[in-house]
């Protein structure tokens, strides 16, 4: 079983031979912000296009600087100028969302059917801003976490550049309570490295070392549980408070900060580790441990 404690002593093997990232060049760093439906921005939204914008910016240049391919993302004119980022026009949601399943359909005709229908209306490797007001003019603790989802879904937008997960059962959150062994196989890595990345870049904007809310609470953050397996977060059923979310893949952020510590000096050899794992041969059976071993292996050499 693939424990915390293993995982640590991998990453620290890997500590004293880790190389710093070779800067990948990206198309574009540029993006441009409009409203979802295309209607013309609000005095409100305004506000929130020059947040994001100065945001995807500012994260397109440090990962670009980290190493990392450029997004997979559709431009203003398709493969050409900025990349955009589109609000929306839900008020509601504090969450940022890339959507990459433009063109990868199923086999099943019934389903390949629903794929396409929905991909005319909403179509893929596309990247949705949060409309909530909160998202750009913080006045709470998960309000100012989120406020820098857009790097963290802008971070999901690399990762699918080094191709979508494959080898994996059906997509979820986490197990179940006492849950089903494979399914959100994936989670643990996807969104727990989107998680810690999206931390380092708040500390990185802010000027902060992020201190865990059970340590401090001036952030909020994700958490989980450690009486099970790191590459099986659980649900615990608790709800969300003021700090802290038990929100399952996304509490493993805790493991890919760590290595980040442990792998690097700089803010970029902190995040820039993560593109040998994703890069790494294999795929994500077996909750993906035999790529992250591979892609630590791989920083090493």
């Amino acid at each position: 079983m693939f424990s915390l404690r293993f995982a640590t002593r991998l990453a620290l093997a890997a500590l004293f031979f880790a190389t710093p990232a070779a800067a990948q060049s990206w198309p574009t760093t540029d993006w441009t912000i409009v409203r979802e439906d295309g209607e013309p921005l609000t005095t409100d939204q305004q506000q929130g296009a020059r947040f994001y914008r100065q945001q995807l910016e500012d994260a397109s240049r440090w990962y670009q600087a980290a190493g990392f391919r450029a997004p997979r993302m559709i431009r203003e004119n398709e493969t050409s100028g900025p990349y955009v980022g589109y609000i929306s026009t839900d008020t509601t949601s504090l969450g940022a969302v890339y959507r990459n399943e433009r063109g990868e359909y199923s086999d099943a005709w019934l389903d390949w059917a629903i794929e396409n229908i929905v991909d005319y209306f909403n179509p893929g490797q596309r990247f949705y801003l949060s409309g909530h007001r909160g998202a750009w003019t913080p006045t709470t603790k998960w309000e100012t976490t989120m406020s820098y989802g857009p790097a963290h879904e802008l971070f999901h937008a690399v990762q699918a550049a080094y191709g979508r997960p494959s080898g994996a059962p059906s997509g979820s959150m986490c197990t179940s309570l006492g849950g089903q062994p494979g399914i959100g196989s994936t989670d643990w890595a996807w969104e727990g490295m989107a998680s810690a990345v999206q931390i380092r870049y708040l500390e990185r904007a802010r000027g902060v070392t992020f201190e865990h809310p059970y340590k401090n609470p001036q952030f909020a953050a994700w958490t989980r549980y450690f009486d099970h397996p790191v590459h099986q977060p659980r649900h615990s059923k608790l709800p969300t408070n003021s700090t802290l979310s038990w929100y399952c893949g996304y509490g493993s952020w805790y493991f890919w900060y760590a290595m980040g510590d442990m792998l690097g000096d700089t803010p970029e050899e902190k995040i820039g580790f993560l593109q040998y794992v994703l890069s790494a041969p294999g795929d994500w059976s077996d909750y993906g441990i035999a790529k992250l071993d591979a892609g630590l292996r791989r920083a090493a050499q």
